[in-house]
């Protein structure tokens, strides 16, 4: 072996040592990288709330200065539902910062926007990029993205950040992200915890209008009862006409309480009962018209023999204030296109529907104008869900909503409309019962109710119009009462009941299970699944006499 050799040999082993040592130099600077992201990630797991983010930061900027050279650093997390607001959690040498800003650096969208990370190397980067100097820390900037925002560390110096720095801090970025879904998690937690507050006090208030709107309507049933006795007996035309104002402050009294209880209970929705519709009608379109123009002329042409309807009085009114609105809009248009008054007749009036075969008789509301009307094309869409012609503040849900509430009460809807001239909305629900009544018959009717007041107005109403009234005032009396007279019809107040082994549904349906009941609930009483299972007639109070007299008649006739 020559000299030569040995020298070569010896400047091998020198070459592997040294790389030897620049592979331990390598490891050992991953291992201090490891290191520090495993301390960021101990404060990830300390997090609590999203104002931790700020030790975060202050974490961020303590330990990357070990590894690489900074001056300040930021952490900018997007406002998820405003894009152009972030909030930044800002540390430098001299101060530190946790503000919400407008996100105006294009840098930061950019760099969000694309994934990888915006490398400014020198203050004209910036300028240029940005549109102003920043910060007397802004010689170099890198923002590098995570799944929550960016992550920008400032230098003073210009050009300084190696491609092994930003490999660095796209690290700290990795663990960043661990701690954005940390904070998602808390954000959802405090808001579950928000909305479980709410549902709460929601509950709180539901609870107290119920409690209030069983005794008001206890009180309500009492005076419409005695009101309507009244007016039976009247003397004069006077003395009628004041009672028939006083029955009509009552009735817009119970119709308060019910969109209480809707408010707080929207199953109420589902529950139908028989209602008035001449009189919600009216109601309805009074209401509606203090929206109107007082150039719109509206005739109103309401058959004050309408016999009662089984249905949802908030739905009902629904059906009727969403096309009259739609009628009102026509007109306005055409007033203003074609020079003329605008005009809507409202009409009502019973028979069979033109595309039903049976002969079965249905409640019909005739909605005409003389608006714009509809071409062909627009006739075929009108029920479709969204579309409109008013313009994008319009929903387009209106028709639609009409036409469903109907179909899914039996009923339907007919349209006539040409354009230019008028439009013509027929709709048709189902009568429920005749709403007449028989005198002077033999049928006896046990009326259970724990209100004195109530029992006494309900039995001088059933009494007038010929039947023979018995009354309890508990749930002991009611099933004795109905065990020694057999009644052809029990008016069952459920509140009457005295404990879960004594409710009088139950016992009488044992005692004969063809027993004829119509149950009487307040506003706020939900029905028992076992009661429900026995599907009998409810009326809800505060009811009407007229209501009262054609729930009977119906209970009786079935």
């Amino acid at each position: 072996m020559s000299l030569s050799d040995d020298a070569d040999s010896v400047q091998n082993l020198r070459d592997y040592i040294d790389e030897l040592g620049t592979a331990l130099e390598r490891c050992e600077f991953q291992l201090r990288i490891e290191e520090v992201k495993n301390q960021i990630r101990s404060a990830v797991a300390g997090m609590v709330s999203e104002g931790d983010w700020q030790c975060i930061a202050e974490d961020c900027h303590r330990l990357l200065s070990t590894l690489i050279r900074l001056d300040a650093l930021s952490i900018c997390l997007f406002d998820a539902i405003d894009s152009e607001s972030c909030h930044y959690y800002s540390i430098s040498k001299e101060k530190h910062n946790n503000y919400k800003a407008e996100m105006k650096a294009p840098a930061i969208r950019q760099a969000f926007a694309s994934g990888t990370p915006i490398y400014r190397r020198d203050r004209s980067e910036i300028t240029r990029v940005d549109g102003s100097y920043m910060t007397q820390y802004a010689g170099s900037i890198v923002d590098v993205p995570f799944s929550g925002g960016t992550l920008a560390v400032n230098s003073i110096r210009e050009y300084a950040f190696s491609k092994t720095d930003i490999d660095i801090i796209v690290q700290f970025c990795a663990v960043l992200d661990e701690g954005f879904n940390r904070l998602t998690v808390i954000r959802h937690v405090r808001e579950r915890d928000k909305q479980l507050s709410d549902a709460k006090q929601v509950d709180s208030v539901g609870i107290l209008a119920a409690g209030v709107a069983h005794n008001f309507n206890n009180i309500l049933q009492a005076i419409m009862g005695n009101m309507y006795m009244a007016k039976l007996n009247a003397s004069s035309e006077q003395q009628r006409s004041f009672i028939e104002e006083a029955e009509l402050a009552g009735d817009r009294a119970a119709q308060l309480v019910r969109q209480l209880r809707l408010s707080v209970q929207p199953s109420v929705l589902n529950e139908k009962h028989p209602i008035d519709p001449v009189e919600y009608v009216h109601d309805t379109i009074e209401l509606a018209r203090d929206t109107f123009d007082r150039a719109i002329e509206v005739e109103l042409n309401l058959n004050s023999d309408i016999p009662m309807i089984t249905t949802n009085p908030s739905l009902f009114e629904q059906i009727i204030l969403n096309v009259i609105l739609n009628a009102r809009d026509a007109v306005i248009s055409s007033a203003n296109d074609y020079g003329r008054t605008p005009r809507i007749d409202i009409r009502m009036s019973t028979g069979p529907s033109p595309v039903e075969a049976t002969a079965a008789s249905y409640l019909r509301i005739d909605v005409i104008d003389n608006g714009c009307g509809m071409d062909s094309v627009t006739q075929e869409r009108m029920y479709d869900p969204f579309f409109t012609t008013k313009g994008p503040s319009a929903t387009g849900l209106g028709l639609s909503t009409v036409r469903k509430i109907l179909e899914d009460q039996g009923g339907h809807m007919l349209c006539e409309s040409s354009l230019g001239e008028r439009t013509h909305f027929s709709l048709y629900m189902p009568l429920g019962f005749d709403s007449e009544v028989e005198e002077d018959n033999d049928l006896i009717v046990l009326v259970a109710d724990g209100e004195e007041i109530v029992r006494n107005s309900t039995r001088s109403i059933l009494e007038h119009h010929g039947y023979n009234t018995l009354i309890a005032g508990s749930s002991q009396e009611a099933i004795e009462a109905f065990r020694l007279h057999r009644p052809d019809l029990l008016l069952l107040d459920l509140s009457i009941s005295d404990g879960p082994e004594s409710d009088p549904f139950t016992a009488i349906q044992h005692m004969d299970p063809a027993a004829n009941i119509l149950v009487f609930a307040g506003e706020e009483d939900a029905l028992s699944p076992e009661i429900l299972d026995a599907d009998p007639l409810v009326i809800r109070k505060p009811y009407l006499a007229s209501e009262l007299l054609a729930m009977v008649k119906q209970a009786t006739d079935a």
